[in-house]
C-alpha cells in the first residue's frame, strides 16, 4: 500500500492510500494509515489532492 506522506502532515481531514498496481487514491482514516505504517505494510507517495500543495510549497508550481 502506498500512503500519501502529506495528508496528515498538512492537516487534511483524512489520509489517502492506493494499491501499488493502481493509480487511484482512496480516502482512509489517519488511524488506518498509522496502523499500516506500524505494521510495515506501507510506503509513501504524494496523492493527487496534495500534489498542488507540495508544488506550491516547494516553489515548483507552473514548471
Amino acid at each position: 500500500m502506498i500512503l500519501c506522506a502529506w495528508c496528515e502532515a498538512k492537516g487534511q481531514p483524512g489520509g489517502a492510500a492506493r494499491d501499488p498496481a493502481s493509480a487511484e487514491w482512496r480516502a482512509v482514516s489517519h488511524e488506518y494509515a498509522r496502523e499500516a505504517k506500524r505494521n510495515g505494510l506501507a510506503s509513501h507517495g504524494i496523492c493527487s489532492a496534495c500534489l498542488p500543495l507540495v508544488l506550491t510549497e516547494w516553489g515548483l508550481k507552473g514548471r
